[in-house]
């Protein structure tokens, strides 16, 4: 996974968040997938819009990925993913934490 080769191989933990968006964003492209960053969705109800949210990498048209760096993903990270999926249609939901030695990941699948 691009994501293990960044934390263990090239760049290594401690890095801001901003850092590992960056290359996984640089390392998506140059396997030739459409990588959108920073994606503005609008959040609806009914037929207003009541918010909005900014996607950190979205793949493909389907695959929402959202990069941390802190201790330890929450459930809060958690939810706040889920939502995002729902209100873009995504199929497919990753969370990527880089804040400590091991990567930590959670994988979200839309029903």
């Amino acid at each position: 996974m691009f994501a293990w080769r960044l934390k263990s191989l090239i760049i290594g933990p401690g890095f801001v968040k901003g850092v590992y968006h960056k290359s996984l964003t640089h390392e998506l492209r140059k396997q030739g997938l459409h990588v959108e960053v920073n994606k503005r969705m609008q959040v609806m109800y009914d037929s207003v819009v009541v918010g909005d949210f900014v996607a950190d990498i979205f793949v493909a048209g389907e695959i929402m990925v959202e990069v941390r760096a802190q201790n330890r993903i929450t459930e809060q990270n958690e939810r706040l993913l889920i939502n995002h999926l729902n209100v873009a249609g995504a199929s497919c939901g990753l969370l990527l934490n880089f804040g400590n030695a091991l990567l930590e990941s959670k994988s979200f699948f839309r029903e």
